[in-house]
């Protein structure tokens, strides 16, 4: 009898046992990250913040958000509002982009 008879499970059966160990995260979607990054700026211009201020904000949201999770990036941003940096209203509008563009990795 040759190895290639001696498989116990096909590829496929394999790569079905492998594929649920790991639980999925809700992330940011890099396929729309231009479109995120534009809604975003959209919503810091309309806000009176320097982008000296809101540029680093935005690229440690978008970093919390694609590396981390859309949790952590929530969290973050309530850090932020907390210490007075940004208003509730463009708190909820942060939130509200980072759920528009999330996919469950």
């Amino acid at each position: 009898m040759t190895r290639r008879n001696q498989k116990r499970f096909s590829q496929n059966q394999r790569n079905q046992n492998n594929y649920h160990e790991k639980p999925l995260i809700k992330m940011l979607d890099l396929r729309k990250l231009n479109y995120f990054r534009y809604d975003a700026k959209e919503i810091f211009n309309s806000t009176n913040l320097d982008q000296k201020v809101w540029n680093p904000l935005l690229v440690s949201i978008v970093t919390k958000a694609s590396r981390l999770s859309i949790k952590e990036a929530k969290d973050y941003i309530d850090r932020i509002a907390e210490e007075g940096v940004i208003n509730q209203d463009t708190t909820k509008e942060l939130i509200h982009l980072l759920e528009k563009y999330k996919r469950w990795r």
